[in-house]
C-alpha cells in the first residue's frame, strides 16, 4: 500500500512540476512606453492633477505571433512593472507630487486603476516605480488601442508644463497555437 501511495503523490508532483513549466514557456512580456504632458495650470497644490488621456497601439498580433500564440489564447495579463520618467523640465523631479494613479481604458470597457504610489517623498528624484494593482488586463491587451490617464496630487507648484515617460511591461500568458 506504501508503495502505491508513493507513487501516487510522485505522479502527482510530477504532472503539477509539469504544467508550471508550460506555463513557464508561454509566459513573456510586452512592453508600451507612452510620454504624456500635464500643462502646468494643471498642477494646484491641494487638488487632484488629471492628465490627458493618451492613446497607446495595444496592437499585440505581431508580438503574439512571435510567441506562437494568438489573442484569443491569452490566458491572463497583469502589469508586471510601471515606471514614471521625468522628461521635462530638466530642473525639476517628482518631488512636487504627494500621490499618483494611473489609469487604463480600452473602447467597450471600463476605465481601470493599474497602478499607483502613495506618499511619495520630497526627495523623489526623477524616476517613480509605482506599485500594481494586480487587476487582470487581458481584454484591454487584446484590444487595438488602449488609453492612459494619470491622476495625482500635488503638494508644491510647478513652473511649467511637466513631461513623464511612462513605460509598461505587462506580463502575459498564453497558449500555444
Amino acid at each position: 500500500m506504501t508503495k502505491i501511495t508513493f507513487v501516487l503523490f510522485t505522479s502527482i508532483l510530477l504532472i503539477l512540476s509539469g504544467c508550471k513549466q508550460v506555463d513557464k514557456l508561454l509566459t513573456f512580456n510586452i512592453n508600451r512606453s507612452q510620454t504624456i504632458t500635464v500643462p502646468k495650470v494643471a498642477i494646484i497644490p491641494g487638488l487632484s492633477i488629471l492628465g490627458p488621456p493618451v492613446t497607446i497601439s495595444a496592437d499585440t498580433k505581431e508580438e503574439f505571433r512571435r510567441q506562437n500564440t494568438a489573442a484569443e489564447l491569452v490566458k491572463d495579463v497583469t502589469l508586471h512593472k510601471i515606471v514614471m520618467n521625468l522628461e521635462s523640465p530638466a530642473n525639476e523631479d517628482f518631488g512636487f507630487l504627494k500621490e499618483v494613479e494611473l489609469f487604463l481604458a480600452a473602447d467597450n470597457l471600463p476605465e481601470v486603476s493599474m497602478a499607483h504610489l502613495r506618499d511619495i517623498p520630497a526627495d523623489a528624484g526623477r524616476s517613480l516605480e509605482l506599485t500594481s494593482n494586480n487587476v487582470k488586463l487581458d481584454k484591454y491587451l487584446k484590444a487595438p488601442s488602449i488609453s492612459l490617464r494619470i491622476r495625482g496630487a500635488a503638494d508644491e507648484p510647478v513652473l511649467n508644463d511637466i513631461t513623464v515617460k511612462v513605460d509598461l511591461t505587462f506580463k502575459v500568458t498564453a497558449d500555444p497555437l
